[in-house]
């Protein structure tokens, strides 16, 4: 550097710029970390903190000192560049299915019924995909779809795609088990929150439908009315019969209606549910025959009376286990909802055989 006068008054100085450094932009930064999802090894703009935890995931043990290096930087600036660097080889997830990007959304569609309903993938590679959950449909029809999805995921877990777990599918059959059973007593799970009109009015067809019934189940009464008018014990027993056989029914009813909306009744194993459930029914029957027998025996002093309600109940409670097996079968090959039709015919069924054996035998040997 030199200095030198050049005329009075004026001072010239030379000064050497060749090693000062030209001013840069400070907002915008970089940072290279193993972060737990994201795009492999390229670049990302990032603006703001919640970003990067929707792009790149939260922070963990591998990760914290990158993680909080960005998010200290995003607080003075909206301009990070972020790339995800992984040493390890990882599969591209993308090639696998349906794209998860958390457990409310994913690219792609389907419909109910048609097509696979998987697998499903992680939008980007890791095993961080390992934790997604997907929502099985929760439909009868699509059940046996949906168990093959899960089967395909599980085979591909280990390369970012998610699973469905054993809860998940519990949680379904769970779901239809409790849809079923609102089925079998003709009412909806919204009922509670419908208003009184609509409610009635999902209701009242049903009870239209149980009023028929009970007139049948009157007519067979009917049949027998000069019996009933001389044996007065015939009428208090009867309703003990037809009671009876309806709750024995409806106990393998709920079984077989749970076990076809799952699979597990089948027309490859029904004739040895039907021959299981029929057998318990006869030995129930020979239990409570003989309680009502002696009961019977006891409280009219009649032998007789004792014997043809315990033949009657052994009967009943035999054809009920039979029909709970086979009424539900029957109408899910006609495809008609076993668990909207089964109770009102299986009612009607026992019903109608227990007064008419009750009170069938009752004519022929006593009066």
């Amino acid at each position: 550097m030199s200095s030198f006068l050049v005329s009075p008054g004026v001072h010239v100085r030379e000064i050497d710029l060749t090693n000062i450094v030209p001013a840069v932009q400070t907002n915008i930064g970089a940072v290279a970390g193993p972060f737990e999802r994201g795009p492999v090894a390229s670049v990302t703009n990032i603006g703001s903190e919640a970003e990067l935890v929707e792009i790149f995931g939260e922070p963990n043990s591998n990760n914290f000192e990158y993680f909080f290096t960005a998010a200290n930087f995003l607080q003075y600036s909206n301009a990070l560049k972020v790339v995800r660097a992984e040493s390890g080889v990882l599969n591209a997830a993308s090639e696998l299915g349906l794209l998860i990007r958390d457990t409310d959304h994913y690219t792609g569609s389907f419909r109910d019924g048609q097509g696979s309903v998987g697998p499903f993938a992680a939008r980007t590679a890791g095993d961080w995909g390992n934790s997604l959950a997907v929502s099985v449909c929760a439909t009868a029809t699509a059940f046996s779809q949906d168990i093959t999805g899960a089967n395909q995921v599980n085979g591909a877990a280990s390369s970012g795609a998610t699973t469905i777990t054993v809860d998940d599918v519990v949680e379904v059959i769970e779901e239809e088990r409790e849809e079923d059973i609102l089925k079998l007593g003709g009412v909806d799970h919204t009922d509670l929150y419908e208003s009184v009109i609509t409610t009635t009015k999902s209701r009242i067809s049903w009870l239209i439908v149980n009023l028929m019934t009970a007139v049948v189940a009157s007519i067979v009464i009917g049949l027998f009315e000069a019996a009933i008018e001389k044996v007065v014990a015939l009428a208090i027993l009867m309703p003990i019969v037809a009671s009876m056989g309806a709750n024995a029914g409806t106990q393998t009813l709920t079984v077989a209606v749970r076990a076809i909306a799952v699979k597990e009744l089948t027309t490859s194993n029904a004739l040895k549910i039907i021959t299981k459930e029929t057998f318990i029914g006869g030995i129930n029957g020979m239990i409570f025959a003989i309680i009502i027998s002696l009961i019977s025996v006891y409280w009219f002093e009649n032998l007789m009376l004792g014997l043809i309600i315990g033949i009657a109940m052994i009967s009943n409670l035999i054809l009920a286990g039979f029909a709970g097996i086979v009424i539900p079968l029957v109408l899910d090959k006609l495809r008609v909802d076993p668990a909207l039709a089964s109770a009102v015919i299986l009612t009607t069924i026992t019903d109608v055989f227990g007064f008419l054996s009750f009170l069938g035998l009752a004519t022929l040997f006593l009066i």
